[in-house]
């Protein structure tokens, strides 16, 4: 199935009620109970659970690969979410050019619960081996990374991960899963903001943690999710990309970037590369290159679209009639611009 039927169809049900195939915003922060006390439904609290973030984690999951997911506030919650799962004197691998949050939450945050980080440069294979200790649990990848863009060869650090009985996580912020689904290449969790490029119009605040499978790790990280309560709003949409994946897979495809070079004409153009609607954003028609206009060829095609003016002496004088004849055949008084100062000119003056 292509990304985007998954992007438009995953967590998206029919209403059994009313027959909706949009997704309803579910404001209730409670759910009824059984006479038994039972939650039949699946829903007990809203921190818990919802239908909406249910949706978004069934979605979400289906773009990556994977077997279940968690969403977040935001990705800084997803990432402590991922940390908390750990235990005291755990030891991370993580990337120096990491987002500057993660980097935070390593150095200031869980350091002083006892986790051990060490900062490497995940494109030095070398590097990430000699940084593997007897007590790693977790090696962190980002890539491509932020701020500098380095692109880390994902299959070859989970192999050292696997090797090292680490997990495996990676930042998959940047790339998305329509360029890259680094479960398939041995991650063991995905973690996004889904602020930033699936959310795509910087309306949405949120994160998410994709897992594999699920298993215990996953559990813990849900646990953390539902008691420590950093979960998005009861309004959440049924997913970011709601209205926007469409475009969004389209950006992102490589066969819709630009293909030839601008013309060295000194017009300067602006970027449709990552910086302006994900990593290889081309103008979203597929194929195509994309249109980029200076100000004077946009006023130039304004006016080419204008209906052309007709002189209608002269499409009289195609009739036969000559221009004289034309002005002779006007009545006297006729009005001309200048009736809009209620001055009535004749056909004298206007010979003038």
């Amino acid at each position: 199935m292509r990304i985007e039927t998954v992007a438009v169809h995953a967590g998206t049900h029919v209403d059994p009620g009313t027959g909706a195939v949009a997704q309803a915003i579910h404001p209730s922060t409670t759910f009824e109970r059984d006479p038994d006390g039972s939650y039949p439904r699946g829903f007990l609290y809203s921190r818990n659970n919802n239908p909406n973030r249910e949706a978004l984690e069934e979605c979400l999951a289906a773009l990556e690969g994977g077997a279940a997911a968690a969403a977040f506030s935001s990705a800084s919650a997803a990432t402590s979410a991922v940390l908390l799962a750990l235990e005291p004197g755990d030891h991370v691998v993580a990337p120096m050019d990491a987002y500057h949050g993660t980097s935070r939450l390593l150095r200031e945050t869980f350091a002083r619960w006892k986790l051990e980080t060490t900062f490497v440069d995940m494109t030095d294979l070398a590097a990430v081996r000699a940084a593997m200790r007897a007590s790693t649990r977790l090696v962190w990848v980002e890539t491509p990374s932020n701020p500098l863009w380095k692109i880390t060869d994902l299959a070859a650090v989970g192999e050292i991960a696997r090797q090292a009985g680490a997990r495996y996580v990676c930042d998959n912020t940047t790339a998305t899963p329509v360029l890259q689904t680094p479960l398939r290449l041995g991650a063991d969790l995905v973690v996004h903001a889904t602020t930033k490029y699936l959310g795509g119009h910087g309306d949405v605040l949120g994160g998410a943690v994709v897992s594999k499978v699920r298993d215990e790790l996953f559990e813990r990280i849900r646990a953390v999710q539902a008691s420590a309560g950093a979960v998005p709003g009861r309004h959440v949409p049924a997913r970011p990309p709601e209205g926007r994946s469409r475009p969004l897979s389209r950006a992102a495809d490589p066969r819709g970037a630009r293909r030839r070079a601008p013309p060295d004409d000194g017009v300067r153009r602006d970027d449709v590369g990552a910086g302006a609607r994900g990593p290889g954003a081309g103008d979203g028609r597929r194929g195509q290159a994309p249109r980029l206009h200076t100000r004077h060829q946009l006023r130039r095609d304004r006016e080419s679209r204008r209906a052309p003016r007709v002189d209608r002496r002269r499409r009289h004088a195609h009739s036969g009639q000559s221009l004289e004849a034309v002005d002779r055949s006007r009545a006297p008084g006729r009005l001309d611009r200048r009736s809009r100062a209620g001055i009535v000119v004749n056909n004298q003056e206007r010979g003038r």
